[in-house]
């Protein structure tokens, strides 16, 4: 499920009161919806009637994810400016040879580095 879209699962239960699955109802798109997400009625384990609402639990689970992603977006420019730049300066010698071969002109040698002849190719 991705943007504001949601799903949710009605259970379907069988002849002995065990579940058998769901029944899921899709929302598209929550954010143009002009009714509520409903209400869950329950009764706890004192006899006590209670509901909640989804519509309060939908906008708690947005601050949720929104909070999530800016701290891991954040923990990762962290870790990107504390990286160590040793590997920055092996990479530099490689672009700026290819810099190099790309500017000679044709007929112009550059230096490469050493190549190791086996005994068998003298």
């Amino acid at each position: 499920l991705h943007g504001s879209s949601c799903r949710h699962g009605i259970a379907v239960l069988g002849s002995e009161g065990s579940t058998n699955g769901y029944e899921w109802k899709s929302y598209d798109d929550i954010e143009k919806m002009d009714g509520s997400l409903g209400r869950i009625i329950y009764i706890d384990a004192n006899g006590n009637d209670g509901e909640y609402w989804l519509d309060s639990i939908y906008e708690e689970a947005l601050k949720i994810r929104e909070n999530y992603c800016s701290n891991v977006y954040s923990a990762a420019l962290a870790l990107k400016a504390s990286s160590p730049k040793t590997s920055n300066s092996q990479n530099h010698s490689i672009e700026d040879k290819k810099q190099q071969m790309r500017n000679a002109s044709p007929g112009t040698k550059v230096a490469s580095p050493p190549v190791m002849n086996s005994p068998s190719n003298h």
